[in-house]
């Protein structure tokens, strides 16, 4: 039972990361364009 448990949290958290990671990333890209929007 730990085994399982400890094996869905580590699904769980990569899955997390990396969703994290992608929506850093698309938050980054928005401002990247804001950013070039606002320098013109």
């Amino acid at each position: 039972m730990q085994e399982l448990i400890a094996t869905t949290n580590n699904i769980l958290d990569s899955y997390v990361y990396k969703n994290f990671y992608k929506f850093n990333f698309n938050i980054t890209k928005i401002e990247k364009y804001f950013i070039s929007l606002s320098n013109h």
